[in-house]
């Protein structure tokens, strides 16, 4: 149970980080 939600949050985070490296560091910094 812990292992698959490690892997889905993992995934998110990969998920996070394309948007966040294909987004313009001024809208990063107004979503945060």
């Amino acid at each position: 149970m812990t292992q698959s939600f490690d892997r889905l949050m993992l995934m998110q985070l990969k998920e996070n980080f394309k948007a966040f490296a294909s987004t313009p560091i001024m809208s990063m910094s107004a979503i945060i």
